[in-house]
């Protein structure tokens, strides 16, 4: 049996966009998560190229030898790191990754958190006072101001136009 088409084909509920599907993928977290995976893989790259690019040029770099005092007590004297085997590379490869990316992310991230806290601290330290000071002087002139509004109400000019049955 052949059914005719339809005139009007059915549409999508108002606010719906039915081209992307999954209830993640709209409206305005959809963005923000979609904005958030995207900067994340992108991090996750870098900090795979920034390994990449380590573990293969580390040992072309000329290091002088390293040694560790703690305490002045000598733990490591004269290591060479172009002598490291290859897991040990790895893992120090892996510990300056692990090491940008903190001073990259976790250090502007607070930064910006003590900038939030503070300006929210001078708020309400300067701003919640001068609030109260407004009021208190807004409740003082309100005879004033209702004195000026009713002067204003009496003396602005009407806004009725003369009708056609007052002419006749």
């Amino acid at each position: 049996m052949n059914t005719p088409p339809l005139a009007h084909p059915p549409q999508p509920a108002p606010g719906r966009d039915s081209s992307r599907a999954g209830a993640a993928s709209t409206g305005f977290f959809g963005r923000v998560l979609g904005r958030l995976a995207l900067a994340a893989v992108l991090a996750l790259a870098l900090a795979a190229l920034i390994a990449v690019l380590l573990h293969n040029h580390l040992d072309a770099w000329h290091w002088p030898p390293v040694s560790v005092v703690i305490d002045g007590d000598e733990i490591f004297h004269g290591v060479d790191l172009k002598a490291l085997p290859p897991a040990q590379m790895a893992g120090l490869v892996g510990g300056l990754t692990l090491a940008l990316l903190i001073v990259v992310v976790v250090l502007p991230l607070t930064l910006l958190a003590v900038v939030g806290l503070l300006l929210f601290v001078l708020l309400f330290a300067l701003g919640l006072p001068l609030l109260m000071v407004g009021a208190v002087f807004m409740l003082l002139l309100s005879p004033l101001l209702l004195l000026g509004l009713l002067m204003w109400w009496l003396l602005r000019p009407s806004r009725r136009t003369p009708s056609a049955t007052m002419a006749a």
